[in-house]
């Protein structure tokens, strides 16, 4: 397996933003497609999230994008708290499948899980 972390701030949040961290992540993990992508967000993003996660799945070429909005983003390279900017973590090669028993991660704003999550028995995060 492999994986990598890329980050990218701009002077507005935008969904480009987010493609360009996954790009990075991707050259950082020295690979062309993700498997998995786990996607941070500045909190700038609250109304541009969802095509923030289109663009994020089109530059990794995987479905399986996950993640957050937050105060600030960070990777091993360096943080942003002052300006719009996307961390991306990506995951490729040879991934463990998760078993259908398993718990899953799941995020959501406001500290509501999505009705089709509070019907799962394990939940993580």
């Amino acid at each position: 397996m492999k994986a990598g972390s890329g980050l990218a701030s701009g002077r507005h949040a935008s969904p480009e933003l987010a493609a360009e961290a996954v790009r990075l992540a991707l050259t950082n993990a020295g690979d062309e497609r993700a498997d998995q992508v786990i996607l941070f967000l500045s909190q700038d993003f609250g109304r541009i999230a969802q095509t923030s996660l289109l663009a994020a799945a089109r530059a990794s070429g995987c479905m399986e994008v996950s993640g957050s909005t937050t105060q600030g983003v960070f990777t091993e390279r360096g943080w942003e708290i002052d300006l719009p900017a996307a961390a991306a973590l990506v995951f490729s090669g040879s991934a463990p499948a998760r078993s259908e028993g398993a718990a899953g991660i799941c995020f959501s704003r406001h500290g509501l899980l999505p009705p089709d999550r509070l019907a799962m028995q394990l939940h993580a995060g």
